[in-house]
């Protein structure tokens, strides 16, 4: 079964953008992202320092971002801009990234 980590899942909207730093999980594409990895068989575990953890979709495990976690993944997913997140492990660590946010930098990262 694939693995994959996704680093913050809150994000709330302002003027019609996400905002950054938040745990406001309500209309993050985040949650819509898990819930598609998970349908196709995916254990998502999430990065989430801002928000309730009761608040992710049922399945979704909520951890901290340590290089353990990371080499467990078979895959990062960069879909917040959390400030206070360690984005340089992850660029160390993990086998493959995607990044939505831009955040990361190296030959094994896809970003959008």
């Amino acid at each position: 079964m694939p693995r994959a980590a996704w680093p913050g899942a809150g994000r709330s909207r302002r003027h019609g953008r996400p905002a950054s730093n938040t745990g406001d999980v309500r209309e993050s594409p985040a949650v819509s992202v898990a819930e598609l990895l998970m349908a196709r068989g995916a254990r998502v575990r999430a990065v989430e320092p801002h928000a309730d953890p009761q608040l992710l979709p049922p399945g979704v495990l909520c951890v901290d971002l340590t290089e353990a976690e990371i080499a467990a993944t078979d895959a990062v997913v960069v879909l917040t801009d959390y400030d206070d997140l360690d984005y340089g492990l992850v660029e160390r660590h993990a086998t493959y990234v995607f990044d939505a946010r831009n955040r990361c930098r190296g030959d094994r990262i896809d970003r959008l």
